[in-house]
């Protein structure tokens, strides 16, 4: 991950897997750029931060168990209740 303005501000957290969660935003503004999910060693993405994202798509929906009623998933993308199988173990 890069920023194209400056150097993210990190807040770490420990998530329900037990490992970290690394919240990156801006300084300035603070609007969450993404998450570096150390459990599965990847990162969330908060899409309207991209420069460009026509090329996105998502690979996984997690946290599914939590999401409101309304939430739309998109079709043929694992969806998880939770974090996936093997995941901060």
């Amino acid at each position: 991950m890069s920023s194209n303005k400056g150097i993210p501000t990190i807040f770490t957290r420990i998530g329900s897997s037990g490992k970290d969660l690394n919240h990156m935003f801006c300084e300035q503004c603070s609007v969450t750029m993404c998450i570096e999910v150390t459990a599965g060693k990847f990162y969330s993405i908060s899409v309207p931060t991209l420069d460009n994202d026509a090329d996105i798509k998502p690979s996984m929906a997690i946290y599914a168990a939590s999401a409101p009623s309304w939430a739309v998933f998109p079709e043929g993308v694992p969806k998880f209740d939770i974090l996936p199988p093997n995941f901060g173990s």
